[in-house]
């Protein structure tokens, strides 16, 4: 019947099937690298071609744009025609006297605030300031002044010193203060006092 094997007989397989399994794997697995690199690659065309395309519509603005600019503008020559009117001397005499009565009618406004005129006159190149304040009513022109001062500054260090003659803070004719003398002499300090306008 049948014969025994021998132990010490080599065996031999058909490892054929498992060879061509392996291949199949081996080739499957490149083409899903090489379908992943193209898709890869499409999408990076596709969005380098919108990139160049909208930069070429930018261009394309661009140059309009600047032909549009460039072009010297023409100006047309327009000549237009206006009739002369011709106002009798009697028309014009009546409207130059509605103007006046109407002028003459017109009452002062009803101004009701205090009103402060300053004056100024240049000294030595010092300026000195003489203040008015005015009260209210109005009617014929600001009257007399309620209020009047007059004063002269300094720059000292960067710093501004006031120097009144009279009126200020302390209202009234004020006298020469030695603890200005620093900055102005007796002298000095007469000859800008005579700047000062009394009303």
């Amino acid at each position: 019947m049948g014969q025994k094997k021998q132990s010490g007989d080599a065996v031999y397989y058909d490892s054929s099937y498992l060879d061509a399994h392996l291949k199949y794997k081996d080739l499957a697995l490149q083409r899903t690298q090489y379908s992943n690199e193209i898709y890869r690659v499409a999408g990076f065309c596709k969005y380098l071609s919108l990139a160049l395309l909208a930069f070429g519509v930018f261009l394309l603005f661009l140059s309009a744009a600047y032909s549009a600019l460039s072009e010297p503008v023409q100006a047309k020559n327009v000549t237009s025609r206006l009739e002369e009117t011709v106002i009798s001397p009697e028309l014009e005499r009546a409207v130059i006297q509605k103007a006046q009565e109407d002028s003459e009618n017109v009452s002062a406004p009803n101004i009701k605030q205090t009103v402060t005129v300053f004056e100024q006159l240049e000294i030595d190149g010092k300026t000195v300031w003489t203040g008015f304040q005015f009260n209210p009513p109005y009617d014929n022109g600001l009257g007399e002044p309620v209020s009047t001062w007059c004063y002269t500054s300094f720059d000292v260090e960067g710093k501004t010193r006031r120097v009144d003659f009279f009126g200020g803070i302390s209202g009234g004719g004020i006298a020469y203060n030695p603890a200005n003398e620093d900055i102005l002499t007796r002298a000095q300090f007469n000859k800008l006092k005579s700047g000062c306008t009394v009303k």
